[in-house]
């Protein structure tokens, strides 16, 4: 991973949206709760420190962009408008809303929220296999509860 590379591409997207360093550091703190800097940013974008993966994820919950995008040395900052049009078709309509009944919600909630992060790191073919996988897991789950109600 080039961290010059990634640095250029967080200048091309807060530059996309016509953001100062200033304006992206409010929005990050006051969205997100976080702790950065303009400096930070500076930082990063000027190649002389390499993103932590949660700053990083603010990057990529802000502008909806998969964090493949900043990290892959095959993506080029231009790329972005295509990595954006993916994000949405598939990361934001993502639905893994399995029952678990009313006492597992938190459960639940942790499932996806732990899948969630780890699709994050998947290209778009490996999104739609996690997803089919899910489904097959849900599928076999009813029918072992059905075999073993005929017990």
């Amino acid at each position: 991973m080039n961290k010059e590379l990634v640095g250029k591409k967080l200048k091309y997207v807060r530059d996309l949206k016509n953001l100062s360093m200033d304006n992206l550091k409010d929005e990050f703190n006051k969205n997100y709760g976080s702790r950065v800097s303009k400096s930070m940013i500076s930082n990063w974008e000027n190649g002389r420190y390499l993103i932590s993966n949660k700053n990083l994820n603010l990057y990529s919950k802000y502008f909806k962009v998969y964090t493949t995008y900043f990290l892959s040395d095959l993506l080029r900052p231009s790329d972005f408008n295509e990595q954006n049009e993916l994000y949405e078709k598939y990361y934001e309509n993502i639905d893994f809303d399995f029952d678990f009944g009313e006492s597992g919600l938190n459960y639940r909630k942790s499932i996806r929220d732990d899948i969630f992060d780890i699709l994050q790191f998947l290209n778009v073919a490996g999104l739609k296999k996690v997803k089919e996988y899910a489904n097959d897991m849900s599928f076999i789950e009813d029918y072992a509860l059905d075999v073993s109600d005929k017990d």
